[in-house]
């Protein structure tokens, strides 16, 4: 057995891990409050609202895995420690999600700036046009140029 299995005190202690689990807790909270009233689109809100859900369960979790439960309890420690470790794999996994849902708006953003642009242009040409074979159009014999 190594000396971190015989250790019966917490890895943390608990005047330091609970007030950063509390604190944490309130600007998560903070954070999630915010998100309703933040300009953006639904598709991203949802996805980091619920990664805000998921990081409020991992703030007991990980506070409990460091401040309470103690390695001499070796299931607890193994069970709090795979619950934390499972549950930042999934606020990693909606990042990744975040990341790809960005990309697809980015490229929806780009195709319609790219449309926008290409209408501008085209009206711009037709409009140009219109005005070239309207100065071209006009009467055949002008006045007469001097030679200078």
């Amino acid at each position: 057995m190594t000396v971190l299995a015989l250790n019966p005190a917490p890895l943390a202690p608990a005047w330091v891990a609970f007030p950063m689990g509390i604190l944490t807790m309130l600007v998560l909270l903070a954070h999630g409050a915010s998100l309703r009233e933040a300009p953006m689109p639904e598709s991203r809100r949802r996805i980091r609202s619920a990664n805000a859900v998921l990081m409020m369960c991992a703030v007991p979790l990980l506070t409990y895995a460091l401040a309470v439960v103690t390695p001499a309890n070796a299931k607890a420690f193994v069970i709090a420690w795979t619950s934390v470790v499972c549950i930042l794999g999934l606020i990693l996994l909606l990042a990744l999600a975040d990341v790809l849902n960005t990309l697809r708006l980015r490229r929806r953003e780009v195709a319609r700036l790219r449309a926008e642009a290409k209408a501008i242009v085209m009206g711009s040409l037709a409009h140009g046009a219109r005005v070239h074979s309207a100065s071209t159009a006009g009467p055949a014999a002008g006045p007469p140029r001097t030679p200078r």
